[in-house]
């Protein structure tokens, strides 16, 4: 992973943790992604992020977003936690 996730997302990593506690139980998954270099065009590197969980009223909740770098992908992901 690239140092985004470290040096500049702190402050998005610190939201996303405070809004993953009004979960009973979930289930955090991000990756990196790269694409390939066709017709003279640069790869490409994006990150997608799924959360699966409870809330505590017993709903289920499934999030799914794609961002272009770590910050972007936690502060949607706490977007869409916030504004289910």
């Amino acid at each position: 992973m690239t140092g985004d996730l470290f040096l500049n997302a702190d402050k998005d990593l610190e939201r996303l943790e405070s809004l993953l506690r009004i979960l009973r139980n979930y289930n955090l998954a991000i990756s990196e992604h790269k694409t390939a270099a066709v017709n003279g065009k640069e790869s490409k590197i994006y990150y997608s992020g799924t959360v699966t969980g409870n809330r505590h009223d017993g709903s289920y909740i499934y999030i799914s977003v794609d961002g272009d770098s770590m910050p972007d992908l936690f502060k949607k992901i706490s977007d869409k936690l916030q504004n289910p």
